[in-house]
């Protein structure tokens, strides 16, 4: 085997000897290939069907067994078969094989003509080496001669593709006249069905002749549904009758049936957003669909329309009680806000954004447009915002309010809400109103960014950072002061209903369990206040100058918190506070960062070694947990590292 070096120089040359080869020409404008080396690794045997060619480097490293093919180098295939493929090489450096079929003779290398026989590169010490695969002939394959084309491509990485045209760098590769033949004089449509539930009229392999139509007809068996029918494994939806046109090409056709009547729900979307599913949506009679929209940064959904009729411009739609086919459509609209976007969201997004009546969990989307969702502040007021993420490591989180509605994220309408954090959360801030905000309609962009401080506008994942955006509605009113509270079942609150405090007044809210019950929660302005609350809890209201909402719920057990942290180079999951119902069991992960190792868990002050978890059984009682990590200590002392320097070294 070569020197690995001498591979790298001979890389260099064959590429700039490369600008100056002429490539051969193919038959049937098939694109050109060719090797600028093909001395370390070349083909040595391709068998397939009637195909056993045996060869020992090509000239060029290219070999056209197409143009003038032999008794060994062509062979005939039936649509709808399955051969065995098996190429033969000899190995060398991150050597890939694929084969490439021109299955509709359109010249090129279409999606779908790729046989990967190798999906990682091959790793052998040996001098030959093998691999055979399965080839479907696709039932619509054009009838008449294709090519096959073989190619081994040398000094790759498992992510690089193997290329069908153009100069291979190393390798080598080779063509072959395959014959596409049904039997028939015209073509043949394959008609199927999933099991014996129902069935297609006329079935099987049905000969056409070239350039007439064809009619079949799908019925399912008593007690059942069509539930999809295919058309070159398309779906056309369930149809009880299919009409082919002027067939000159073969074709399948595949009927599916289920015991469960089923509808079609057809979900699309317009420029500059997306609907979630999309296309042709097969729910179940009687259930239920639920359909997520998104606009496209400094984009809105516009409209909505179910069956033609509009359900407004919102972000999410479920369709319940499913008894018919359905459309639902989705149009967007610029909204004039400076655009935002993520081309790295892979390691960090936004999982809960919490403010007011805002309460939206989401996915990974890069940017979410959920301008559908609102929630109102009043001037001057000061109001908790929550945010989760999924975090890496050092996320920068920040809240940006178009408070002067001029459609630009002034300097100060920022409020940051977390620094170099890599907790998930949930991460608390108060977002401050202020009085001079204008009244009306505006909006809350809310930043996710990893090491980066956080942007309004632009890719948020320049400069090998990552993260999301997400855009909400916000209505500003004139501030009123006042406290609403209300409870759940098993408790109460006092005063309850809606206070109207003097503004700038101090006023005390009391929460009290019934018998046998305790406090689960309490949320002011819909956000946890957190803590294990004693039972009468007061949360007191302190210069009252806005409307406020105090929530409080109940349980038949106690809960308690646990407050988890960690120190640099390392998470503790989940972090923050977590909420514990008496009796019940949780447990912590504690991940150092690459090059470091757990320094020390305290628990409840007292250390607990350095374990990778730690589970606190049968919590009848707050708790803390708290992670250090210190660097990765090198490896112990030994001559042996040092041994093969002496040898190379010694005297003669």
């Amino acid at each position: 085997m070569k020197a690995l070096y001498k591979k790298h120089i001979l890389l260099w040359l064959g590429l700039t000897v490369s600008l100056f080869l002429v490539t051969p020409t193919i038959a049937l404008a098939y694109p050109a290939i060719s090797s600028a080396d093909n001395t370390y690794e070349y083909i040595t045997n391709v068998t397939f069907n009637d195909i056993n060619n045996t060869t020992i480097g090509d000239a060029g490293g290219y070999g056209d067994y197409y143009t003038t093919p032999t008794g060994t180098t062509t062979t005939t295939v039936a649509p709808g078969s399955t051969y065995p493929l098996t190429v033969t090489i000899v190995p060398d450096t991150g050597d890939k094989i694929s084969a490439f079929f021109d299955w509709n003779q359109d010249g090129i290398v279409d999606a779908g003509e790729e046989v990967v026989m190798t999906p990682t590169i091959i790793q052998t010490i040996e001098t030959t080496y093998s691999v055979t695969v399965a080839v479907n002939i696709p039932a619509n394959a054009t009838l008449g001669d294709i090519r096959m084309r073989v190619v081994l491509s040398g000094f790759l990485l498992d992510s690089d593709p193997v290329q069908s045209s153009g100069i291979l760098t190393y390798g080598e590769a080779e063509d072959y006249r395959i014959t596409i033949d049904n039997g028939s004089t015209g073509p043949i449509i394959t008609a199927t069905t999933g099991d014996i539930n129902g069935t297609i009229t006329p079935a099987g392999a049905v000969d056409i002749v070239s350039g007439a139509n064809q009619s079949f007809t799908i019925a399912p068996n008593t007690g059942f549904f069509i539930d999809d029918v295919l058309v070159d494994g398309i779906s056309v939806g369930a149809v009880t009758s299919y009409d082919f046109t002027n067939v000159v090409a073969n074709h399948t056709i595949h009927a599916i049936f289920s015991s469960t009547l089923s509808h079609t729900i057809t979900a699309t979307a317009g420029l500059n957003g997306n609907i979630t599913p999309a296309g042709a949506v097969r729910v179940n009679d009687g259930g239920s669909k639920t359909f997520s929209i998104l606009a496209a940064s400094g984009y809105q959904v516009a409209d909505v329309l179910v069956d033609g009729g509009s359900v407004g411009a919102v972000s999410s739609h479920t369709l319940t009680n499913i008894t018919a086919d359905h459309t639902i459509a989705a149009s967007f609209s610029a909204d004039g806000y400076p655009l935002i976007s993520s081309t790295d969201f892979s390691t960090e997004w936004i999982t809960n954004v919490t403010f007011g009546t805002i309460n939206n969990s989401s996915n990974a989307e890069g940017y979410g447009s959920f301008l559908d969702l609102s929630t109102e502040v009043q001037q001057g007021g000061a109001y908790p915002i929550a945010i989760t993420v999924l975090a890496q490591a050092d996320e920068n989180i920040s809240v940006f309010i178009d408070w002067n509605q001029d459609n630009i994220f002034d300097p100060g309408e920022e409020t940051v809400v977390a620094t170099r954090s890599p907790a998930a959360g949930p991460h608390l801030a108060t977002i401050t109103v202020p009085i001079d905000a204008t009244l009306g309609t505006t909006r809350m962009r809310v930043v996710l960014r990893y090491f980066e401080s956080a942007v309004s506008s632009g890719d948020i994942a320049t400069n090998d950072s990552g993260g999301e955006a997400e855009d909400y509605t916000i209505t500003i009113a004139p501030a009123v002061p006042a406290i609403i509270a209300s409870a759940g079942a098993n408790g109460t609150i006092a005063p309850p209903g809606t206070t109207l405090p003097v503004s700038g007044a101090n006023l005390d809210v009391t929460i009290t369990a019934d018998a046998d019950f305790f406090i689960k929660d309490v949320l002011v302005d819909g956000v946890t206040v957190g803590g294990s609350f004693a039972s009468p809890f007061t949360f007191s209201f302190t210069n009252v100058i806005v409307t406020h909402t105090i929530h409080a719920e109940f349980l038949d057990k106690a809960v308690y918190t646990i407050t988890a942290t960690s120190g640099p180079n390392g998470t503790i999951s989940p972090s923050g506070v977590t909420e514990v119902v008496e009796g019940n069991s949780q447990v912590f992960t504690i991940t150092p960062n690459a090059g470091y190792v757990v320094k020390d868990v305290v628990v409840d002050s007292g250390s607990v070694g350095t374990a990778a978890s730690y589970t606190f059984p049968n919590v009848t009682a707050p708790h803390s947990i708290t992670a250090t990590f210190a660097p990765e200590p090198p490896p112990p002392f030994s001559w042996a590292m040092f041994l093969p320097a002496i040898i190379k070294n010694r005297g003669p």
